[in-house]
C-alpha cells in the first residue's frame, strides 16, 4: 500500500509504502527509480520492523531520505535505523547506494500510487507527510520522530 509517492512521467520517481505480499509482507520500503523509463531498474530499503512488531494505535513515524552527496539512499522507523546493509534473518535492507537520481516533476500522491505495477491505495490513516529540501540522517530522524509523537 503506498503511503506517498513522487510521480515522473512515465513512472514514479520514488515511493514509501507498506509491503502487502510476499516474504517481506508487512514491512515499510523505500522505492527509488534509476530513470523515468518503463523498464527502470527499482532500488530500495525495506524496515527490519514489521507493522505486527509495533503497538496498535501507536504512531509511527516514517523518515525516507535520499544522501546525494553519499549516493544513499535510508529508511527510519521511529527515528530508528539499521547500519547493515541487509539482515542475513530477514533479508531486510536498511540503506542502499543510489547513483543515478532524476528530477521528477509529476504529481506528489499521499495515499494512492503503484507498487509493481499495480494501483495500491493505502488503507489506513495518514496523519501527516512533510516533505524536506536535504537529507535526513539518524540526528534528524530521531528527533522528527520525538516531534511527532504526543
Amino acid at each position: 500500500m503506498v503511503i506517498v509517492q513522487q510521480r515522473g512521467v512515465n513512472r514514479e520517481s520514488w515511493t514509501l509504502a507498506l509491503e502487502q505480499a510476499g516474504e517481506n509482507q508487512g514491512r515499510w520500503v523505500f522505492q527509488r527509480t534509476t530513470s523515468d523509463a518503463s523498464g527502470a531498474t527499482v532500488l530500495e530499503v525495506r524496515s527490519k520492523v514489521t507493522v505486527e512488531d509495533l503497538l496498535v494505535g501507536e504512531l509511527t513515524t516514517l523518515v525516507a531520505t535520499y544522501d546525494r552527496r553519499n549516493d544513499r539512499i535510508a529508511l527510519f522507523v521511529n527515528g530508528a535505523e539499521s547500519t547493515q546493509e541487509s539482515d542475513p534473518t530477514t533479508g531486510a535492507v536498511h540503506q542502499a547506494a543510489f547513483t543515478t537520481p532524476w528530477a521528477a516533476r509529476g504529481d506528489l500522491l499521499v495515499g494512492s500510487g503503484m507498487l509493481n505495477g499495480v494501483a495500491a491505495p493505502f488503507a489506513g490513516e495518514i496523519e501527516r507527510v512533510d516533505a524536506f529540501a536535504g537529507a535526513a540522517d539518524r540526528n534528524l530522524a530521531s528527533a522528527y520522530n520525538d516531534a511527532t509523537k504526543p
